[in-house]
């Protein structure tokens, strides 16, 4: 019998935060057979959102694949529907997740970075299913990423730290584009980032 997936259902979120790896590979097209498919628990990062209160969780694999898992009830018991590899998530060495408005619910999104020092971006659209990974930063060198969502527009955003030390920021605008990649700290050694939003106005409501 097939399992419902809970992402049917409308839901409360809290964006998580990602997490580092050390091995690099290079990214591949999307497209990868599903075949073969690794066992999590060699896990090299994980990364958790909340939705519900029911976890969802995103994990690199010992192979450099993303894959996908979240909690659901069956019979009664609450239960892991099961790994399911994200086609073309290859060669991440990090991730970092959270959940972005995809009308009328909010869904989970993941961003990577991958052996080549590149950022892409992937989420589960309205139907339930993911969208495939849009690059977002090619050629910027990123070493370490952490992401978050802007409040009432409900859109992504993604803060690095480059091979330089230095912190870019960059988020999605409502067509979809991304707005390019602007400077947060040059020259500052920046070795971890972390990312939140706080309301800097009242009328209009705007966030920073």
């Amino acid at each position: 019998m097939k399992k419902k997936s809970l992402f049917s259902r409308g839901r409360k979120s809290s964006a998580g935060r990602g997490a580092t790896a050390g091995r690099r590979r290079e990214f591949k097209p999307v497209g990868e057979p599903l075949e073969g498919r690794e066992l999590l628990a060699a896990a090299t990062a994980v990364s958790a959102v909340v939705q519900y209160g029911i976890p969802s969780v995103f994990a690199i694999g010992n192979t450099g694949n993303v894959s996908y898992n979240f909690l659901t009830v069956q019979n009664g018991q609450t239960v892991w529907d099961g790994w399911n590899l994200i086609p073309g998530g290859i060669g991440a060495t990090a991730i970092s997740t959270g959940t972005v408005l995809a009308t009328p619910y909010l869904r989970p999104y993941v961003f990577l970075v991958n052996g080549a020092e590149n950022i892409y971006y992937n989420s589960i659209n309205s139907t339930g299913n993911f969208s495939g990974w849009s690059p977002v930063g090619i050629n910027v060198g990123a070493v370490s990423i952490a992401t978050g969502a802007l409040p009432i527009s409900n859109s992504p955003y993604v803060v690095m730290i480059n091979g330089d030390y230095n912190v870019y920021y960059e988020s999605q605008m409502s067509n979809g584009a991304w707005a390019g990649w602007t400077p947060v700290g040059v020259n500052v050694g920046a070795v971890e980032v972390s990312t939140g939003v706080i309301q800097a106005s009242l009328a209009p409501a705007v966030y920073e």
